[in-house]
């Protein structure tokens, strides 16, 4: 069985962050603290994982917000294959849906628990891999600590074949959480942890003994609705949202990657020109 977000608000009546990103910034009276969501949210969700690649444009964007404050980039993505893909130093990364989380300074953390569930991820990558041989299109992408199915290439006909194989291999391996994404089945450790978990664990980290910083969450997915719950009483929260959005916990939305983009440009602008002003 699959794991269940309870949202909060229909995502296709939420504000537009891009109309509303000055009356944001006068909202944030603390340090702000931008965690950012990378498939679906700095890059358009492409048929092939592998070919999602960040645009100089965004990397550039990224680079110049995270010289106003700390930038965390939060994924399901292996820890290596996000840093890789992004590229800048100065940022907190946490790969496998917040289950390892890397520093500026290089200092690791990964969650000494999930080590435990190694064995079952392999098992259950084996099962799945046998189960889906004869379904066209099918991917099964293996993480440090979680294990993706994609069915973004499936043709309708055989999408209940692949779903058939996951709950079989949900069952089989009751130690490990199964939520339902964008065209994936994503496998992780049962144990209370998620990208909420993790962004709350940097904020800790940022923080210090000083004040508490203002997280601001941009996602697309149902995992990043973990962290728009986590972070509704004291920051905000962003939904990229697609044609047929449903339910999130956000209080704000956007469109697409290039709206992200152009949001994180204004919101570095209005942030640089605050304390300008505040310096005065």
């Amino acid at each position: 069985m699959t794991e269940t977000v309870i949202p909060t608000h229909d995502a296709a009546g939420l504000p537009h962050a891009l109309e509303d990103v000055e009356e944001l910034i006068k909202r944030i009276s603390t340090r702000l603290f931008v965690c950012l969501d990378y498939d679906g949210t700095l890059t358009p969700i492409v048929p092939n994982p592998s070919d999602a690649n960040l645009g100089e444009t965004t990397r550039s964007v990224i680079r110049g917000i995270s010289s106003l404050c700390p930038v965390a980039i939060v994924s399901g993505r292996d820890l290596s294959d996000l840093r890789a893909r992004v590229g800048l130093s100065g940022l907190y990364y946490a790969g496998s849906h917040g289950f390892e989380i890397q520093a500026p300074s290089g200092k690791q953390f990964d969650v000494e628990e999930a080590w435990g569930f190694y064995p079952l991820l392999e098992a259950a990558e084996v099962s799945l891999r046998k189960s889906l041989t004869a379904v066209p299109g099918a991917q099964v992408e293996r993480k440090k600590f979680a294990l993706a199915v994609h069915y973004r290439n499936v043709q309708e006909g055989f999408v209940e074949s692949v779903r058939q194989a996951v709950d079989s291999v949900s069952r089989d391996h009751p130690g490990l959480r199964v939520s339902q994404g964008k065209m994936v089945y994503d496998f992780k450790a049962k144990i209370d942890w998620n990208k909420g978990k993790a962004v709350r664990k940097i904020q800790r980290a940022i923080d210090g003994d000083g004040p508490a910083s203002f997280p601001l969450y941009i996602g697309d997915d149902t995992t990043d609705e973990d962290a728009f719950s986590e972070i509704q009483a004291d920051g905000l929260g962003v939904i990229v949202r697609d044609e047929d959005p449903g339910d999130t916990s956000a209080s704000y939305a956007l469109d697409t990657p290039d709206e992200v983009r152009r949001f994180l440009k204004r919101l570095a602008e209005l942030k640089g020109e605050k304390e300008e002003d505040v310096s005065k």
